[in-house]
């Protein structure tokens, strides 16, 4: 609960002081990970991004994310405004999000906001496509992102200070040591991050009505603005033959919600407070490699909306959430050509909505979850072939969710109501094929089977504008890659990379929400869907002075459902086309140039594919200046150069036969426009 984090600082400090510390020459940049996971050993397709001086001093974790290939970032705004991901055309709640192993969204059960999470923390985001390693226990059909935070030795400290355009400032700081405590090894980690933004940027406004030019005028974003504050606190102590990991981080924020851009909410708010604790095991080598881990997490969210501005009924309402699971993974090497893996997590799910006003209660609900999971990795042909095959059987409880949600809800004996399965359960067959034939040449195929079960939102409502479906059926799907990465040395000074990958999937049963003429909100099945893609990159480095990071994805994302206005339509929000290109120049060992390009194509809002976005340019610039000292550096940026907030676009795209323009705003989600120009200046110091 949230009690446990400030327990955790104040336990942190005091144990700190009774530390031995034992004294090391302060780094300046974050240590190469030992556990960083090599896209050339894996069948899987992976992107892992290093949090190091090749980002600009406003990049965060969603920007990170977005420039990976295949992967779609959803905003609701600029910087700290709510963000989310997609991979490879999946919805935002079919990518796992987790937090050094932990799910943040286990099962797909939520949307995880990605500006809750400080980029600063971590020292390496890892973003998998399509199959995840056995040991996060995951099914997606989209793909895990992985956040890990930094693992910094000795005694180090740093503190970052920024301040930049519509009132946006940040203090970002962190203090490590190590030392013993008695006679064992200890290693201590704090990390605060705080971030506050009024967000009053200005948007173009087209009064809702597209073709008439004299109602179009510029007006500032209002009710946008944020503040937020994260603490995170980590031991790692060396007891013997074991290392024990105990975490615990803490989130508040307090947000408004303004609305659409051509009728802002000015009053509707949201508040989060949210906790996660960790614990976490893992003995040195044996036999056999066990790691146990529990975890618990608790969130609670208040939205306001007294004016009823946003959903359909005036009125405040209170949401909680909660997990709490246990996993146990292991692995042994059998016989040198074969590696097998055995991965159990038991986890109990509670969830509870109360209206303030009325007093009526969603809840509480509770749900049990335990995934098995078996696998191995056999090696022929002295190592150019790696066979990966694996299964998982998720197995839902849903007996005290449908007790607790009530008669009058679960349906009884009508078969009309009938609920879905009290228990639910399915197997996951996949299998990976990584090829050697040089070693600088991998070549990668997988192929599985997902699923997302539909979360008690979907299933029983939220007592506002969403009415329940007890009869949903969980999504299913099966998915598939091949490709090619490379990666090596093409001269002296040059390394690099370069991978492309086609990807399939097909998938059934998708949830939707449709709106009825009294404007409420149903989860429905409404059938299948089909997208297929190839993602490509490249990476080049010149002696450490040059770096190339380029990506390009393409995308067709088909709805095959049964309604008949949506069959063969392009599924929304899925850019045909995203690219983007990150180059950087160190000059003199003291000055970093950075330039960095997104694109993303037109895409459609909506299911009959009718509304439709304007592309997407942006282009960023940076500089970081850092003496040679590493004490000290200033970093300063420029999001959206050239101020980029409309686009002159088609006014009919149902037609070729109409050939006028219009002039539509720049967005990533319908009616949430993106701010133009925005100049960050960071101050870092380091001790």
């Amino acid at each position: 609960m949230p009690f446990l984090s400030t327990t955790a600082i104040v336990v942190t400090l005091l144990v700190a002081g009774s530390v031995e510390p034992v004294f090391v020459e302060p780094a300046v940049t974050v240590e190469a990970d030992a556990d960083r996971p090599d896209p050339t050993e894996t069948s899987a397709s992976l992107s892992v991004v290093p949090v190091d001086a090749r980002l600009s001093s406003t990049s965060d974790v969603a920007e990170v994310v977005g420039n990976a290939a295949g992967a779609t970032v959803q905003r609701l705004g600029g910087q700290g405004d709510f963000s989310a991901v997609s991979i490879r055309g999946s919805t935002l709640k079919q990518v796992q999000v987790y937090l050094d192993g932990v799910p943040l969204n286990p099962d797909g059960v939520s949307i995880v906001n990605l500006s809750e999470l400080p980029l600063q923390a971590f020292s390496r985001v890892e973003i998998y496509r399509g199959n995840a390693p056995l040991d996060f226990g995951a099914t997606p059909m989209g793909g895990v992102v992985n956040l890990v935070t930094r693992d910094v030795g000795g005694k180090n400290a740093s503190v970052a200070l920024s301040g930049g355009s519509y009132h946006t400032a940040s203090i970002h700081g962190w203090a490590a040591t190590a030392g013993l405590l008695g006679s064992r090894p200890l290693d201590l980690l704090v990390l605060l991050d705080t971030f506050a933004s009024r967000g009053d940027f200005s948007y173009f406004d087209n009064s809702g009505t597209e073709s008439e030019l004299f109602d179009d005028h510029l007006r500032k974003r209002v009710n946008n603005d944020k503040v937020q504050f994260n603490a995170h606190v980590r031991w790692r102590l060396h007891a013997g033959r074991a290392t024990l990991t105990v975490m615990d981080r803490i989130l508040w924020r307090e947000a408004g919600v303004p609305g659409y851009a051509v009728a802002p909410a000015l009053s509707a708010r949201l508040e989060t407070l949210s906790n996660l604790w960790v614990a976490d095991i893992a003995p040195v080598q044996t036999a056999w490699t066990p790691r146990g881990r529990v975890w618990g997490r608790w969130r609670q969210d208040v939205f306001s909306d007294p004016e009823n501005e946003v959903g359909l009924g005036a009125g405040t309402e209170l949401s909680r959430t909660s997990n709490l699971g246990v996993r146990l993974h292991a692995s042994r090497l059998l016989a040198p050509p074969l590696l097998l893996e055995l991965s159990g997590e038991a986890r109990r799910d509670g969830f509870n909505a109360i209206d303030l006003d009325t007093g009526l209660e969603n809840g509480p609900m509770v749900r049990h979850a335990i995934t098995l999971s078996a696998g191995s990795v056999a090696s022929v042909r002295h190592g150019r072939v790696l066979l990966s095959p694996a299964v998982q059987v998720p197995v839902l409880d849903n007996r005290d969710l449908w007790e607790q949600a009530g008669s009058a809800i679960s349906g009884g004996d009508n078969a009309e109501t009938a609920p879905t399965p009290a228990i639910a359960w399915g197997i996951n067959p996949r299998l990976g094929l990584l090829v050697r034939p040089h070693p600088s040449l991998a070549i990668k195929a997988n192929a599985g089977r997902y699923l997302r079960p539909p979360d008690p939102t979907e299933l029983f409502g939220d007592r506002g504008y969403i009415t329940g479906n007890p009869r949903l059926e969980p999504e299913q799907g099966w998915q598939g890659d091949a490709g090619a990465r490379w990666e090596g040395a093409a001269g002296m000074h040059v390394t690099g990379s370069a991978s492309v990958t086609g990807f399939w999937n097909a998938s059934r049963n998708l949830i939707v929400f449709i709106q009825n003429s009294q404007r409420t909100m149903l989860a429905v099945n409404v059938g299948r869907a089909r997208v297929q893609g190839v993602e490509s990159t490249i990476s080049l480095a010149v002696a450490e002075v040059v770096t190339l990071d380029t990506g390009a994805t393409w995308t067709r994302a088909v709805n095959l459902s049964d309604i008949p206005d949506q069959y063969g339509k392009a599924l929304p929000r899925t850019p045909p086309w995203l690219v983007f290109a990150r180059t950087t120049l160190l000059v003199r060992s003291t000055f970093r140039l950075g330039y960095l390009f997104q694109f993303a194509a037109a895409n459609y809002w909506d299911t009959p594919n009718i509304e439709r976005s304007a592309p997407r340019t942006i282009h960023n610039l940076y500089l970081d200046w850092r003496p040679r000292s590493g004490r000290l550096s200033v970093a300063l940026s420029v999001d959206n150069v050239f101020d980029r907030i409309v686009e002159i676009v088609p006014r009919d795209n149902l037609t070729d036969a109409d050939t006028a323009l219009v002039v539509r705003a720049v967005t990533d989600f319908v009616g949430y426009p993106l701010p133009g120009r925005w100049i960050t200046a960071t101050v870092r110091a380091r001790f």
